[in-house]
């Protein structure tokens, strides 16, 4: 019986394309963060619920539009669109819509990093809880992470400038008084 590790062209699988395309989905989710952040922020006059629809507006759209691909359209004229959906999936998407929206608040009157650091924090959160409730063991590398999540929340915190909790107005009261 061989323990060694299995070859670049087992199963049909190529890791240099999977990790061309991981890294290119970090890329893109990052600056789509951004992008985001910037165009809820800087509409301020209209309402955070008309910004999230025209987001979610384009999210509709693009995935429409993947449905016409021609292996996507055939099981969906033979079975339905909502053929395979269970009560459990429902509850899923309604959960991630739910999540969309609180990201949005989070984008429109925090910032990006607040976002990602709040998902470090649930990401250690959830890795506990399922240690505890399934009896699962992460591997000692989680512990590293959890400090390095950890000291990330305490310098982001730490050394952020006074004026970015300050609200503008009160910024001009304080400059004057200088």
């Amino acid at each position: 019986m061989s323990t060694s590790m299995p070859s670049e062209s087992m199963f049909g699988r190529n890791y240099k394309v999977g990790y061309a395309l991981l890294i290119m989905n970090v890329v893109l989710g990052c600056l789509a963060g951004i992008y985001n952040e910037a165009l809820l922020k800087r509409y301020e006059i209209d309402s955070i619920w008309f910004q999230q629809t025209i987001l979610y507006g384009w999210g509709v759209l693009f995935h429409g539009l993947a449905l016409f691909l021609p292996y996507n359209s055939d099981p969906i004229r033979r079975n339905g669109f909502f053929a395979g959906y269970s009560p459990l999936i429902i509850f899923i998407i309604v959960l991630n819509s739910l999540f969309g929206i609180c990201v949005g608040f989070v984008l429109k009157f925090l910032d990006n990093m607040v976002y990602v650091m709040a998902q470090s924090i649930i990401l250690v959160v959830v890795t506990v809880v399922s240690s505890l409730i399934l009896e699962f063991n992460p591997p000692y590398i989680f512990y590293a992470c959890v400090f390095d999540v950890a000291a990330s929340v305490f310098f982001y915190h730490r050394f952020r400038p006074i004026y970015d909790w300050i609200p503008p107005e009160d910024l001009d009261e304080i400059s004057d008084g200088i």
